[in-house]
C-alpha cells in the first residue's frame, strides 16, 4: 500500500505509537510520520505508507497551523503542563499588555530548541540526554510566525492561534512569550490544525480502524500543490530507469512560474507519480526520487 494516511492523533500517546499502529492495522512493512507531535498534543499527523515514504522531507518544509493554550505564572523544565514545575509567579498582567508582548513575536523570530525535543546532538535526540541529566545548548534557529491571534484570555489562560513555518516550537514560544510578559508562561494544551497540505478535516481517529483502508490519499493527491508533468510510456520508463529529464519532456507545459529550486512532480498518462525533480532552470531538472509503483 502507497499514500498518505492523516490520522486525528489523540492526547497521551506518541507519534511513534501512531505509526505502529497504522502499520499493524494496514499490514504494511514501510510507514513514516511528517513531524511528531508531543504525546499531550492532539491533531493531524500525517503518515506515510511505503513508497510515499520517500515523499516525507518534502512534507515537512510544508508551513503548520495550531491551537494552544498557555498558562501564565508558570514555567516548567519540559516547557509544557507534563513536565516539573519550576517557578511559580503572580499572573496579575494586564490583558492589553498580553495583545502588545505577542505582536511582538509575528514575523522571523529565533528559538532555541528546548531540552526536551527530538533535535539531535552527536546522533541522540536531546530529550534522551536530558533524562540522563545532561543539558545540551544548541543554537538558536530562525522561524516564522505568519499569525498569531488571540482567541481569548481568562487568566491564567491565554487561548491563540498560530501559523508558522516547519521547525517552530509552540512550547518555546508560550515560554518566551511568558518571560516577555515577565511572568513565565507554559503549553497547556495543543491541537495541530494544519500540516502542510492536509487539514483536520481529512484525518481519521484513531480508533476509526476500518475507514483507514479508504481514507488513504494517493502520492500524486498527496502532492496536490506541486506543478505537474505528464509524460508519455517511453518517458515513464526512461524516468523510472533514472534517465534524467531533458528539454524536450517539457515541451507544451508551462513552466513559466518555476524558480531555481522547486520542486516538480512527473506522473504518468493515469496519473500515478513517477518521479520528483528539482527545476534547474534553462529548460533542466535534476531528479530527486522515483517511485515504482502503479
Amino acid at each position: 500500500m502507497n499514500g498518505v494516511l492523516v490520522i486525528d492523533k489523540p492526547a497521551g500517546i506518541t507519534s511513534y505509537a501512531c505509526v505502529a499502529r497504522v502499520k499493524e492495522v494496514l499490514g504494511v512493512k514501510k510507514a513514516g510520520h511528517t513531524g511528531t507531535l508531543d504525546p499531550m498534543a492532539t491533531g493531524v499527523l500525517p503518515i506515510c505508507l511505503g513508497e510515499a515514504t520517500k515523499i516525507v522531507p518534502y512534507l515537512l518544509e510544508g508551513d503548520k497551523c495550531y491551537r494552544a493554550t498557555m498558562v501564565l505564572g508558570v514555567e516548567t523544565d519540559t516547557l509544557d503542563m507534563e513536565g516539573t514545575v519550576l517557578v511559580r509567579k503572580s499572573w496579575a498582567v494586564e490583558e492589553a499588555a498580553i495583545y502588545e508582548v505577542m505582536s511582538r513575536f509575528v514575523g522571523q523570530i529565533e528559538q532555541k530548541p528546548p531540552y526536551f525535543s527530538s533535535v539531535k546532538h552527536r546522533g541522540r535526540a536531546l530529550h534522551r540526554w536530558a533524562r540522563s541529566g545532561v543539558w545540551i545548548d544548541v543554537p538558536p534557529r530562525t522561524v516564522e510566525i505568519y499569525r498569531l491571534d488571540v482567541e481569548s484570555i481568562d487568566l491564567p489562560y491565554v487561548r491563540f492561534f498560530l501559523s508558522c513555518s516547519k521547525g517552530t516550537y509552540v512550547r518555546v514560544l508560550c515560554a518566551d512569550i511568558g518571560k516577555a510578559l515577565g511572568c513565565g508562561g507554559t503549553l497547556k494544551e495543543l491541537r495541530r490544525l494544519k500540516a502542510g497540505p492536509f487539514e483536520e478535516k481529512v484525518a481519521v481517529s484513531l480508533k476509526e480502524t476500518e475507514q483507514f483502508r479508504e481514507k488513504v490519499i494517493s502520492l500524486n493527491d498527496a502532492l496536490a500543490h506541486l506543478p505537474a508533468i505528464r509524460v508519455e510510456k517511453d518517458w515513464e520508463d526512461k524516468l523510472r530507469r533514472g534517465y534524467q529529464p531533458r528539454e524536450e519532456i517539457f515541451r507544451g507545459c508551462d513552466i513559466s512560474s518555476l524558480g531555481k529550486g522547486d520542486v516538480v512532480k512527473f506522473c504518468n498518462l493515469s496519473g500515478n507519480l513517477i518521479a520528483l525533480a528539482r527545476w534547474e532552470g534553462n529548460g533542466r531538472a535534476r531528479i530527486s526520487r522515483v517511485f515504482h509503483f502503479g
